[in-house]
């Protein structure tokens, strides 16, 4: 794993720019996903694994049975869903804990994630290579994509990774795939998702020691972050390139117009 300091937003397009190039040469697909933590320290684990939430991993298939039973009601407009993968991904969009872990495929937003909510602390931006991770955890060359008509059912590997009636043990180890971009959020975000299996460890720990190269840390170091997330905001990407929606609209133009009035 390389580990790259960050101290500018001009220096991360720069790094992230090597990282393509270098990883291109080598032969290796140059599709690269990225995902922006406010914490350098946090390992790149979903939301279920972590420590507040265990208490719902023995009952996943459950919450998964409930969410179906209960979620179109609280819809407007009833929204047709042909699996459970499709309900899998809306459970992660409204924050219920899953097995999901959100990834990017543009480095920007994901350094949007990284600096927007300012802390004490060093923040960072993962990338990986899909193609990658997936050979080495899975010994597979593609990325699957669940979404697709019949595949969560059909796809013999995409079912060990589903609890309950249809896999009794999951698969171990994450699954890089793509997702069908069924509300603004995720097309907005070119989001895309490493499926996580009965293994708790984050990715960062699992790939430590299987010598793989195409892994990278870049840590953006606390005293510039503020820096970054200015330059960020005012020229490349504001809150609703990131979130399209009517709340993150108002806390936009309060920002904006906030910054108008220090003028």
């Amino acid at each position: 794993m390389l580990i790259i300091p960050i101290e500018s937003y001009s220096e991360f397009v720069c790094q992230t720019g090597k990282i393509a190039k270098k990883w291109s040469k080598q032969g290796i697909n140059v599709q690269i996903w990225y995902r922006g933590q406010i914490n350098a320290n946090w390992h790149l684990i979903p939301k279920l694994y972590r420590e507040q939430f265990k208490h719902i991993i023995p009952r996943q298939y459950e919450a998964i049975v409930e969410w179906i039973a209960q979620a179109q009601s609280f819809q407007d407009t009833p929204k047709e869903y042909e699996s459970r993968w499709d309900w899998y991904v809306e459970m992660q969009h409204f924050g219920f804990p899953t097995r999901l872990l959100d990834w990017t495929r543009r480095p920007l937003t994901a350094l949007w994630f990284a600096v927007y909510e300012l802390s004490n602390l060093d923040a960072v931006v993962w990338a990986i290579s899909p193609e990658k991770m997936n050979n080495v955890f899975n010994d597979l060359s593609k990325i699957p994509s669940p979404g697709v008509a019949g595949y969560w059912t059909k796809d013999k590997l995409i079912r060990t990774y589903i609890p309950g009636e249809w896999s009794s043990d999951l698969h171990p180890l994450p699954l890089a795939i793509f997702c069908r971009y069924r509300n603004r959020r995720i097309a907005a975000q070119s989001g895309t998702f490493t499926l996580h299996g009965a293994e708790k460890l984050g990715i960062d720990e699992l790939i430590e020691n299987k010598s793989v190269d195409e892994i990278v840390k870049f840590v953006i170091k606390k005293d510039k972050i503020n820096n970054i997330q200015k330059e960020l905001l005012d020229r490349w990407i504001k809150e609703t390139d990131v979130f399209p929606e009517l709340g993150w609209l108002a806390v936009e133009l309060i920002r904006i117009i906030g910054e108008r009035e220090k003028k």
